[in-house]
């Protein structure tokens, strides 16, 4: 439903599931510095790391100079206009 909205608004959206995913696919033992001890719930490392992603992909849209990092990219839908958006 959110993907939608920013959709239907022009709006880009990150999904925090999304980036988690490819971050565990790409470096599991990562992903597990990133969640708390429960194995559930994000650290504090996670959210440095969310935050750190977030700012970036925002600092891009707004500069108009997109520099999107690899692992940002897979998360933000397709509501980002493409030519914000490298491969």
């Amino acid at each position: 439903m959110v993907e939608t909205i920013g959709e239907e608004e022009s709006t880009p959206v990150l999904s925090r599931y999304r980036l988690m995913k490819f971050w565990g696919e790409r470096a599991p033992q990562d992903l597990r510095s990133m969640l708390a001890a429960d194995g559930f719930h994000m650290s504090d490392r996670g959210y440095f790391c969310l935050a750190n992603a977030m700012g970036r992909a925002m600092g891009d849209l707004v500069t108009g100079a997109p520099q999107l990092a690899n692992e940002i990219t897979p998360a933000i839908t397709a509501s980002v206009p493409r030519s914000l958006v490298r491969p």
